[in-house]
C-alpha cells in the first residue's frame, strides 16, 4: 500500500527539520525540494538525503541549503544510471532519522531492525 503524499512529505520535512538543512534560504529550500519530490519517489530522496548527511559528517562545517540538495540530487541522478546501493543499514537509517526504515528498505526491514538490535 503506498504512502498518502501528506505523509512522504512530512517524513521529508522531519529530516530537513531535524538537522536545519533548509540553511539560510528556507522558501527556495522548499521550493527545490518540492520539485525535487515531482522527480523522485519519496523513499529515494530520503535515502539520498541520509546518505548525504552522513557524507556531511565528515566535513566541518555540515552542508546545508541548497548546496545539500545538490549533493542529494547527484546521488538521485547517480542512482538512475547505477544500481541503487546505499552504505546505511534500515537501523542506521530509523537511528538518523527516527523514522520507519519500511518505505525507504521494504516491509522486511523492520524485521531486520529488530534482529539487529537484539542479536
Amino acid at each position: 500500500m503506498e504512502m498518502p503524499a501528506f505523509v512522504q512529505r512530512q517524513r521529508l520535512s522531519h529530516i530537513v527539520e531535524s538537522y536545519t538543512l533548509a540553511g539560510e534560504e528556507p522558501a527556495a529550500f522548499e521550493t527545490r525540494l518540492d520539485a525535487l519530490a515531482t522527480e523522485h519517489p519519496a523513499a529515494l530522496i530520503e535515502l539520498a538525503m541520509v546518505e548525504c548527511l552522513v557524507n556531511g559528517w565528515l566535513r566541518f562545517p555540515l552542508v546545508r541549503g541548497l548546496a545539500f540538495l545538490a549533493e542529494v540530487e547527484a546521488r538521485l541522478h547517480a542512482w538512475k544510471s547505477d544500481p541503487i546501493t546505499s552504505f546505511v543499514s534500515p537501523l542506521q537509517f530509523a537511528t538518523i532519522t527516527g523514522l520507519d526504515p519500511s518505505p525507504v528498505f521494504g516491509p522486511e526491514a523492520a524485521a531486520l531492525g529488530t534482529a539487529i538490535q537484539s542479536g
